[in-house]
Protein backbone atom coordinates (compact mmCIF):
# COMPACT_ATOMS: atom_id res chain seq x y z
CA UNK A 1 0.00 0.00 0.00
CA UNK A 2 1.32 3.36 -0.98
CA UNK A 3 0.17 6.86 -0.14
CA UNK A 4 -1.15 8.90 2.71
CA UNK A 5 -3.73 7.34 4.98
CA UNK A 6 -2.81 3.81 3.97
CA UNK A 7 -3.44 2.58 7.53
CA UNK A 8 -7.12 3.60 7.18
CA UNK A 9 -7.96 1.74 3.95
CA UNK A 10 -9.49 -1.34 5.61
CA UNK A 11 -11.45 0.81 8.08
CA UNK A 12 -12.89 2.85 5.24
CA UNK A 13 -13.92 -0.30 3.34
CA UNK A 14 -15.53 -1.84 6.43
CA UNK A 15 -17.35 1.40 7.33
CA UNK A 16 -19.33 1.00 4.11
CA UNK A 17 -20.69 -2.46 5.08
CA UNK A 18 -20.53 -2.62 8.88
CA UNK A 19 -24.28 -2.13 9.35
CA UNK A 20 -24.89 -5.41 7.53
CA UNK A 21 -22.96 -7.52 10.09
CA UNK A 22 -22.93 -8.10 13.83
CA UNK A 23 -19.24 -9.04 13.84
CA UNK A 24 -16.34 -8.95 11.43
CA UNK A 25 -13.37 -11.13 12.30
CA UNK A 26 -10.06 -10.07 10.78
CA UNK A 27 -7.37 -12.75 10.92
CA UNK A 28 -3.94 -11.42 10.05
CA UNK A 29 -0.65 -13.23 9.57
CA UNK A 30 1.71 -13.22 12.57
CA UNK A 31 4.06 -10.74 10.91
CA UNK A 32 3.67 -7.11 11.94
CA UNK A 33 2.95 -5.40 8.66
CA UNK A 34 0.77 -2.73 7.06
CA UNK A 35 -2.00 -5.33 6.95
CA UNK A 36 -1.77 -5.79 10.73
CA UNK A 37 -1.86 -2.02 11.28
CA UNK A 38 -4.89 -1.74 8.99
CA UNK A 39 -6.66 -4.47 10.96
CA UNK A 40 -5.93 -2.77 14.30
CA UNK A 41 -7.09 0.62 13.03
CA UNK A 42 -10.32 -0.90 11.68
CA UNK A 43 -11.09 -2.96 14.81
CA UNK A 44 -12.96 -2.19 17.98
CA UNK A 45 -11.17 -4.98 19.85
CA UNK A 46 -8.38 -7.49 19.40
CA UNK A 47 -7.52 -10.97 20.64
CA UNK A 48 -3.81 -11.77 20.43
CA UNK A 49 -3.13 -15.34 19.36
CA UNK A 50 0.19 -16.88 20.38
CA UNK A 51 1.63 -20.32 20.70
CA UNK A 52 2.56 -21.08 24.29
CA UNK A 53 6.26 -21.34 23.52
CA UNK A 54 9.18 -19.04 24.32
CA UNK A 55 9.90 -17.80 20.81
CA UNK A 56 6.26 -17.20 19.98
CA UNK A 57 5.56 -15.40 23.24
CA UNK A 58 8.11 -12.75 22.29
CA UNK A 59 5.59 -11.56 19.74
CA UNK A 60 3.22 -10.51 22.52
CA UNK A 61 5.54 -7.74 23.67
CA UNK A 62 6.01 -6.58 20.07
CA UNK A 63 2.29 -6.49 19.34
CA UNK A 64 1.69 -4.70 22.65
CA UNK A 65 3.95 -1.84 21.49
CA UNK A 66 2.19 -1.71 18.11
CA UNK A 67 -1.23 -1.62 19.78
CA UNK A 68 -0.10 1.22 22.07
CA UNK A 69 1.00 3.20 19.01
CA UNK A 70 -2.22 2.48 17.11
CA UNK A 71 -4.25 3.57 20.16
CA UNK A 72 -2.23 6.77 20.49
CA UNK A 73 -2.37 7.87 16.85
CA UNK A 74 -5.13 6.04 14.99
CA UNK A 75 -7.71 4.22 17.13
CA UNK A 76 -7.99 5.36 20.73
CA UNK A 77 -11.00 3.06 21.31
CA UNK A 78 -9.18 -0.19 20.52
CA UNK A 79 -9.59 -2.73 23.33
CA UNK A 80 -7.38 -5.78 23.91
CA UNK A 81 -9.78 -8.59 24.89
CA UNK A 82 -7.09 -11.09 25.80
CA UNK A 83 -4.51 -13.59 24.66
CA UNK A 84 -5.49 -16.85 22.99
CA UNK A 85 -2.84 -19.51 23.61
CA UNK A 86 -2.67 -21.92 20.69
CA UNK A 87 -1.06 -25.34 20.41
CA UNK A 88 -1.20 -25.46 24.19
CA UNK A 89 0.24 -28.62 25.79
CA UNK A 90 -0.94 -28.81 29.37
CA UNK A 91 1.76 -31.34 30.26
CA UNK A 92 4.67 -28.93 29.86
CA UNK A 93 5.60 -26.82 32.87
CA UNK A 94 6.30 -23.71 30.76
CA UNK A 95 2.83 -23.82 29.23
CA UNK A 96 1.14 -24.22 32.62
CA UNK A 97 3.13 -21.33 34.11
CA UNK A 98 2.48 -19.17 31.05
CA UNK A 99 -1.25 -19.80 31.14
CA UNK A 100 -1.45 -19.08 34.88
CA UNK A 101 0.54 -15.82 34.63
CA UNK A 102 -1.43 -14.54 31.65
CA UNK A 103 -4.74 -15.52 33.24
CA UNK A 104 -3.89 -13.75 36.50
CA UNK A 105 -2.76 -10.62 34.64
CA UNK A 106 -6.00 -10.56 32.67
CA UNK A 107 -8.08 -10.91 35.83
CA UNK A 108 -6.26 -7.89 37.23
CA UNK A 109 -6.79 -6.08 33.89
CA UNK A 110 -3.07 -5.51 33.48
CA UNK A 111 -0.46 -6.44 30.94
CA UNK A 112 1.78 -9.32 31.97
CA UNK A 113 4.57 -6.75 32.41
CA UNK A 114 2.56 -4.58 34.78
CA UNK A 115 1.17 -7.57 36.67
CA UNK A 116 4.35 -9.44 37.51
CA UNK A 117 7.59 -7.99 36.24
CA UNK A 118 9.58 -10.67 38.07
CA UNK A 119 7.75 -13.75 36.77
CA UNK A 120 9.72 -16.18 34.64
CA UNK A 121 7.46 -15.68 31.62
CA UNK A 122 7.87 -11.90 31.82
CA UNK A 123 11.64 -12.29 32.06
CA UNK A 124 11.63 -14.62 29.04
CA UNK A 125 9.54 -12.23 26.96
CA UNK A 126 11.71 -9.25 27.93
CA UNK A 127 14.92 -11.16 27.22
CA UNK A 128 13.65 -12.27 23.83
CA UNK A 129 12.39 -8.77 23.07
CA UNK A 130 15.91 -7.37 23.59
CA UNK A 131 17.26 -9.86 21.05
CA UNK A 132 14.94 -8.68 18.26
Amino acid sequence: MVGEGKEYRLKEALDEIKREYDYVIIDTPPALSTLTINALVASSSVVIASQAERLNLSGISRIEKVIETVCKYCNENLIVRGILLTRFKKRTRLNRKTARAISEAQMMQQSIFDYDLKSNITKIIKLLWKNF
